[in-house]
């Protein structure tokens, strides 16, 4: 029996025979989780070794592009088979199954595999929003100007747009600590970056906004 994660629940299982790249397995048992479709093959003595039960699919949901069954009409001796298409790193596969009742198993999978489609998106997305809150996190620190001030929403709006204004708050305790008639240094002058067009201090490496790196 496969183990599953904590938050995993099995929906079915039957024992059944797989057929895929033109292999065919007989004794073995398919299962449907909510998130993963399994199939283990049976193990099994021999005179002189004995053969541990081993798991030859172990599919996530979301990878299942389509999901068929055959039924023939003389249902009496005849063999109902499930037919799975699913994507890999290696591109496109099928595999088939013969079970009682793959109409069933078609129901549960096509209910199941669009709940884990969701959650996969919603996954991804997720890992994309925060790895690229990361990069420009990384970007702010590795930028020359990055401690000097800080753009903010100054709340007035010209022309439907928000305005943002550039506090100088660093700068402000710097000039605090001048000596008097010593000459202050210059600011540094903008920029546009041209990924996002935001200005920004002209010797930046980075866009303190968006991360891109600057030409």
């Amino acid at each position: 029996m496969p183990v599953y994660d904590p938050d995993e629940h099995e929906i079915l299982q039957e024992k059944s025979s797989m057929t895929r790249g033109g292999e065919q397995y007989f004794k073995g048992t398919l299962y449907l989780s909510d998130k993963r479709l399994i199939y283990e093959e049976k193990g099994h003595r021999g005179f002189i070794h004995a053969h541990p039960a081993k798991i030859l699919l172990d599919l996530p949901l979301y990878l299942i592009v389509n999901i068929s069954t055959a039924v023939p009409r003389i249902k009496l001796g005849t063999k109902k088979t499930l037919s799975v298409e699913f994507v890999t790193d290696k591109g496109d596969d099928r595999a088939t199954f013969v079970l009682k009742d793959p109409e069933k198993w078609k129901k549960e999978m096509e209910r199941w595999t669009t709940d884990a489609k969701r959650r996969h998106e919603q996954e991804e997305k997720l890992k994309l929003e925060e790895q690229r809150r990361r990069e420009i996190e990384l970007a702010r620190a590795k930028a020359p100007t990055a401690n000097i001030g800080m753009y903010i929403n100054a709340g007035k709006k010209e022309e439907g747009k928000n305005i943002p204004k550039f506090i100088e708050s660093a700068v402000s305790e710097e000039k605090e600590n001048i000596f008097e008639g010593q000459e202050q240094p210059a600011l540094p002058r903008t920029k546009k970056c041209p990924n996002c067009g935001k200005d920004i201090p002209a010797d930046s490496i980075y866009c303190p906004y968006c991360g891109f790196k600057q030409p």
